[in-house]
């Protein structure tokens, strides 16, 4: 939509300082002729945007400039605020306050209500989580290519990547990036790396389809689908992490869940978390790893009373 843009447009040039006509239309995916047809739709709304010609020049927001609250609905003013609270709690920032301050001239009685909505992105290692996510969002800026070792399920391994998005999904925080030794784009959980660095050597960003991005493990051409029972105590916990259409009750009053995971351990992790109150259908190998870890389980404690019971 034309005022979705218009808006998006004017927050670029207040947030950068200013960009080119071709810059613009790349960012929003419209021809150049569309982006100078929105500039002169904002000067005749009375927002002062100069030309500047010649090297280093394009288009900028007058010094001194105030986005007008007007221009946004209370809803969308709340989410916004919303928004940068919770970029806040990861980023160790104060956006939240400054953005308000900018949009209050004048509309102080629209922003009251957004108080009902708080958001924390953070975890419990915040503060290292504060030097990953900044490091990347530098070098994502800067087109810098990083290394960092990264642990999975079979042990670490050292991987060097373009960075293009940060991506917060599944309740964890994640690094969408060009794999180099796999000539891939791979989803990097940020809690899973280590050593993290600048590489030293920058890189030219490859053209990222947006529509083709998913982020939802059902979609993911590596998911692997999980199909279980549960018993009917644990419905609350079903509904909770996956709305309430993921089961259907069977005639012996167990719930039959089906759902597509885009990792295989942390699937492994939460089935193992409902213990003997879910049984596996498929896949087969996932039953067969939980039965291997049930045996040598029992195998470390045996038929032998816990240590300090007295049965």
């Amino acid at each position: 939509m034309q005022i979705d843009r218009l808006i998006g447009i004017l927050t670029t040039l207040l947030q950068g300082g200013g960009a080119t006509a071709p810059q613009l239309a790349e960012k929003f995916e419209v021809s150049r002729r569309t982006i100078s047809r929105d500039i002169e739709t904002l000067c005749r709304a009375g927002i002062p945007i100069v030309t500047v010609q010649g090297r280093g020049g394009g288009v900028r927001i007058a010094d001194g400039y105030r986005l007008n609250a007007a221009l946004l609905t209370p809803g969308e003013l709340q989410a916004v605020l919303a928004g940068a609270q919770g970029l806040d709690s990861i980023y160790g920032t104060a956006s939240r306050k400054a953005l308000r301050e900018k949009l209050a001239a004048g509309r102080g009685s629209m922003l009251q209500a957004d108080d009902y909505v708080m958001i924390d992105l953070s975890s419990f290692d915040r503060e290292i989580m504060r030097q990953k996510t900044t490091l990347l969002r530098r070098a994502i800026e800067q087109k810098q290519l990083i290394r960092f070792d990264y642990i999975y399920a079979k042990g670490e391994m050292q991987r060097q990547v373009e960075p293009y998005l940060l991506v917060f999904h599944w309740a964890n925080w994640y690094l969408y990036a060009f794999c180099l030794e796999r000539q891939a784009y791979r989803l990097f959980k940020l809690n899973r790396m280590w050593r993290l660095e600048y590489a030293g050597q920058t890189f030219r960003p490859r053209v990222l389809d947006r529509e083709k991005i998913f982020f939802n493990s059902g979609t993911s051409s590596q998911a692997v689908t999980l199909c279980a029972l549960f018993e009917p105590s644990l419905k609350y916990r079903l509904v909770e992490e996956y709305g309430p259409g993921c089961c259907t009750v069977q005639p012996d009053g167990r719930l039959r869940f089906t759902h597509a995971f885009s990792d295989w351990e942390d699937m492994l992790c939460w089935v193992r978390g409902f213990g003997s109150a879910v049984q596996v259908l498929s896949p087969a190998a996932l039953a067969q790893q939980l039965c291997r870890q049930a045996r040598e389980v029992l195998a470390l404690y045996g038929e032998s009373p816990l240590p300090g019971r007295e049965d």
